[in-house]
């Protein structure tokens, strides 16, 4: 069939509106022309999503040792900061879905203690003085930092926040996750940060 359908195109092609009489071949020649047009735009959807991953995905990539500013005004680098797994989460003030991530987030870092995981809410879009006042407002007991809105946009390559990237101690993206799914997200960050956790205790479990 896919053969005829072929044969019919480019006969009608070649001899062009003599064909146009026989209703089969017209036909044949309508469907081809859409199944090509949906191939074209098939592929054209496949290379713009493989070139987005390309753009914003840091899963299994090093990221990189990022300054930011804590509420205090000190500048920090992400190297400085020692626990097993660290949680970045990209949010600021007005962003509704970053704020609806915060008690699930809180949630998991009561369950560890520092040394293991530590979580860094990173603002690229709002002064430090509104970072510091969201903080005096609510009782969430997270490490705050401000960051350069070039830094988010055009070095780290993002555009959508929330943005939640989990790290081992040498910077390796285990995770990277676009916006907040409820449950969905919070089981993918809780599976993440176990892993990590359960591979760095297995590992020294293996030399003593």
């Amino acid at each position: 069939m896919n053969k005829l359908i072929l044969i019919a195109l480019l006969y009608s092609f070649v001899f062009g509106q003599s064909l146009f009489e026989n209703k089969l071949f017209f036909y044949y020649r309508e469907l081809m022309k859409h199944i090509f047009i949906l191939i074209a735009l098939k592929s054209s959807f496949l290379f713009a999503q493989f070139e987005l991953d390309e753009y914003h995905n840091w899963i299994g990539k090093t990221f990189p040792d990022i300054e930011f500013s804590s509420v205090d005004g000190n500048q920090n680098l992400l190297s400085e900061i020692n626990a097993d797994v660290i949680l970045l989460d990209f949010w600021y003030v007005a962003c509704h879905p970053c704020l609806k991530a915060f008690p699930d987030i809180q949630e998991i870092q009561n369950k560890y203690p520092k040394e293991k995981l530590a979580v860094l809410m990173l603002n690229p879009i709002d002064h430090l003085k509104a970072v510091k006042a969201f903080q005096e407002d609510y009782n969430y007991t997270f490490e705050y930092g401000v960051v350069l809105e070039e830094l988010f946009f055009e070095e780290l390559k993002m555009a959508v926040m929330p943005r939640t990237i989990i790290l081992d101690n040498n910077r390796k993206v285990l995770l990277d996750v676009e916006g907040f799914w409820g449950d969905k997200s919070v089981k993918k960050y809780e599976t993440t940060i176990e892993s990590i956790i359960s591979s760095k205790k297995q590992f020294w479990e293996f030399w003593e």
